[in-house]
């Protein structure tokens, strides 16, 4: 995806709305009319656009195939071919039950910000998993916050550090948290899965927060509260 379909993409999500492919035509929707500029240059730079969202989404019952044919595009560089598969099914995916519209929209802001950043290019070549980045519960995808990947952890807030163990999450002025990698975890499920839960039963409960050495709250229990607060 060009840098102007992603703008255009998130300009957007950003004004409350959301964009899907319906066969060769986009489809927007959004509780208040959007800025008719952004309409404009949508109509104008649709092929750009399209050719985001071209990969097909599944039905919700079926989890991702690997082996779908996929032709990355220049955003995808560096990334490995079933992640650009996956975050290119994201960006129209509806939200995963128990997210909040808000919290997928950011999300989704998230995503794009770190496509534009490098730093999931740099997370690919740190040795850093989807399940790393994009993974969550398979019955509990949101409340389950000590399954969250980083992604839906940051919440609007920025990277500031990388390295092969953790990241540091800039928050505020003198404030950060800190993400650590999580043994392998072959339960997991991603963000642009839609596979049925093999079990029944209410959730499991999430673990509590943890405090890191400088104050900060572990962002690995973080959604937990945050799920309470939306």
């Amino acid at each position: 995806m060009t840098n102007l379909a992603r703008q255009l993409i998130n300009a957007v999500v950003t004004a409350g709305g959301t964009i899907q492919l319906e066969g060769p035509n986009l489809r927007l929707r959004s509780p208040v009319p959007l800025p008719d500029d952004l309409r404009a240059a949508l109509r104008e730079h649709k092929a750009e656009v399209v050719a985001f969202l071209s990969p097909p989404t599944p039905a919700n019952d079926v989890a991702v195939d690997s082996q779908a044919p996929w032709e990355p595009g220049p955003w995808s560089d560096g990334i490995p071919d079933d992640w650009a598969r996956g975050i290119g099914l994201l960006m129209v995916a509806a939200p995963l039950a128990g997210f909040p519209k808000r919290r997928w929209r950011t999300l989704i802001r998230d995503t794009m910000r770190l496509l534009e950043t490098g730093h999931i290019v740099q997370a690919a070549a740190l040795g850093w998993q989807a399940a790393d980045l994009f993974g969550c519960d398979p019955r509990a995808p949101y409340h389950r916050g000590d399954r969250l990947g980083l992604v839906p952890l940051l919440d609007g807030h920025d990277i500031a550090s990388l390295s092969q163990d953790s990241a540091v999450i800039h928050v505020r002025d003198g404030v950060t948290h800190s993400f650590r990698r999580r043994p392998p975890d072959r339960d997991a499920s991603l963000l642009w899965s839609r596979r049925r839960p093999s079990t029944t039963g209410p959730p499991p409960v999430a673990q509590s927060a943890t405090t890191n050495a400088g104050g900060g709250t572990a962002l690995a229990g973080v959604a937990a509260t945050l799920a309470t607060k939306t």
